[in-house]
């Protein structure tokens, strides 16, 4: 996997409300995790633990 595509998904996953993406592609794994939407989910949901 490139460098550009991996910055484009972390680019994507900054932008969206996923909190964390995994990709594989020939045997190499990228997990791109986003604290701001864990953040805001749990805001979303007051029973949530944060």
């Amino acid at each position: 996997m490139d460098l550009q595509k991996i910055k484009t998904l972390i680019e994507f996953v900054g932008r969206s409300r996923i909190s964390e993406l995994v990709v594989s592609q020939d045997g190499t794994t990228v997990r791109i995790s986003n604290s701001i939407s864990r953040r805001a989910a749990a805001a979303d949901n007051p029973g949530v633990a944060r």
